[in-house]
């Protein structure tokens, strides 16, 4: 589970662009986060700043009573490489 803390705020940087890197273009990428501000604003930059097209499929919120906490859950369809962060 990704957190975005700030003592774990690079690692998880690092984590989340090797996936986008990785990833095939015309994959998908399904994250689910707890709800946050902070958190959903950090994964939404890190992705915005990579190098590739993307498309959104899915922003949507749910949530998950038996923990009382509500979640953010985004997929994210890979594009070409365009070279610079957009």
């Amino acid at each position: 589970m990704l957190y975005f803390y700030k003592n774990a705020l690079d690692k998880e940087t690092a984590f989340v662009n090797e996936i986008l890197t990785e990833l095939r273009e015309g994959g998908v990428v399904v994250n689910c986060i707890l709800r946050g501000d902070s958190r959903e604003r950090t994964l939404k930059k890190i992705i915005k700043d990579s190098p590739f097209e993307r498309e959104i499929l899915t922003d949507v919120y749910t949530e998950y009573s038996e923990a009382n906490a509500e979640f953010h859950l985004r997929a994210i369809k890979k594009g070409k490489d365009i070279g610079i962060a957009s």
